[in-house]
């Protein structure tokens, strides 16, 4: 599933998150000294619905986004524009060709992290997103 590779897609086609940190989304881990504001994202897991015989196709698959920031002001403006662009999106995902179709998404849970030897705010979300792929 190429989807991660397609998230980046989804985040920089919203304005409202491309806004805050214009292309600065990156999987997994931020580049050596970042500039932020920034967002980070990775695959927490992959769940595959079966039958007895085969694949079904669907995958519910959980995301964790950080939203990097100098301070508590601005990761919770990117926490807000991420909410708006992820939660209850609907639709294919990636540039061409789509990777998937999501049929549904939405927040999990949310996460307020302060680390003082960077002095730098996080604020950490997980999102489901209900994917059908190809099988």
């Amino acid at each position: 599933m190429a989807l991660t590779s397609n998230i980046r897609w989804l985040l920089t086609s919203d304005a409202g998150v491309t806004a805050l940190v214009g292309t600065r989304i990156y999987p997994l881990i931020l580049p050596q000294n970042p500039t932020l504001p920034a967002i980070s994202y990775g695959l927490i897991s992959a769940i595959r619905d079966t039958n007895l015989s085969s694949m079904v196709g669907l995958v519910e698959v959980r995301y964790q986004f950080d939203c990097w920031a100098l301070t508590l002001l601005e990761a919770e403006a990117m926490a807000d524009a991420l909410r708006a662009a992820l939660h209850g999106f609907q639709g294919p995902v990636g540039g061409s060709p789509a990777t998937g179709n999501v049929s549904g998404s939405f927040a999990e849970n949310e996460r307020h992290i302060y680390e003082p030897d960077t002095e730098i705010y996080r604020i950490s979300t997980d999102y489901f997103l209900f994917v059908q792929e190809e099988v």
